[in-house]
């Protein structure tokens, strides 16, 4: 249920599952506590590979990289600070070639200043918070056979359809 004068930004977002040897590859901004996958913000009148060729070469200074198939829509509601959002992000396989300066142990600084990478054995993400946890946990078990279509939603618990995390299968 929605509280009447608190609006919510809508946001669409493009992301990148980039796996090397059963590890993945997570970012965080330095000033967050929790680990996403890489990618970002989908700008007006941008589709979304498009966006996440720009976001991860901006990230990752990579310039080859191989956008393969849609693995995850993610339709997520939540909190962050004093603001609300929904975001419908664009999850994509993607294979990343090595470049120069890319660590394979611990934390590291990506191409862009406020921006940290680092890669993550799968089955150490149980205990990781990455986000949303639904995604997360859905990585652990591996690709899905076809798109599937998650969704979070962290502001509201008012009914079976709409409470925390909804996962469904596309068809």
């Amino acid at each position: 249920m929605r509280t009447p004068g608190l609006a919510e930004e809508v946001r669409l977002r493009a992301a990148a599952v980039i796996l090397r040897e059963r590890r993945i590859l997570l970012s965080r901004s330095v000033s967050d506590p929790f680990w996403a996958l890489p990618g970002g913000r989908i700008d007006s009148g941008e589709l979304s590979r498009r966006a996440l060729v720009r976001e991860l070469r901006e990230e990752l200074g990579a310039a080859r990289l191989g956008i393969g198939r849609l693995m995850f829509v993610v339709e997520n509601r939540f909190a962050f600070g004093r603001r609300r959002f929904q975001e419908i992000g664009f999850v994509f396989e993607v294979d990343l070639a090595t470049g120069p300066g890319f660590a394979e142990e611990g934390e590291f600084a990506s191409a862009e200043p406020d921006l940290r990478l680092r890669w993550v054995e799968l089955s150490d993400l149980p205990g990781l918070d990455l986000r949303p946890h639904l995604l997360r946990d859905r990585l652990v078990s591996g690709a899905p056979p076809t798109v599937e279509h998650l969704e979070v939603d962290e502001l509201s618990s008012s009914g079976p359809d709409d409470g925390p995390l909804v996962a469904r299968r596309a068809r």
